[in-house]
């Protein structure tokens, strides 16, 4: 929980404003989250899951702590919020269950 802590504490966007996922990438650990904002809606469920996932990843969380908030945030089972923070399809998911 410490890092959603510091992530929301940060995250000072309001619900209109998105983050691209090439931006949240390239800033550094300490930026203020409100500077760069860009303004527009994300356009799908998908590109805000990817910019959650990147800017939790980028702020430190470990991959339970970004599968807990899609749990939280979309209402997914920890198996689908496992998949979709390591950005996979079913199909992706499936391949790399069969290769084991």
């Amino acid at each position: 929980m410490r890092c959603m802590a510091r992530l929301v504490a940060r995250w000072t966007l309001r619900a209109e404003q998105e983050l691209t996922v090439r931006q949240v990438r390239a800033w550094p650990r300490e930026t203020d989250w409100g500077e760069r904002a860009v303004t527009g809606k994300p356009r799908s469920v998908r590109a805000e899951q990817r910019i959650v996932s990147s800017a939790m990843r980028a702020n430190g969380c470990s991959w339970r702590q970004v599968a807990d908030e899609f749990v939280s945030r979309w209402g997914y089972t920890y198996l689908q919020a496992f998949r979709l923070v390591h950005g996979l399809s079913q199909e992706q998911a499936a391949e790399r269950y069969n290769l084991k």
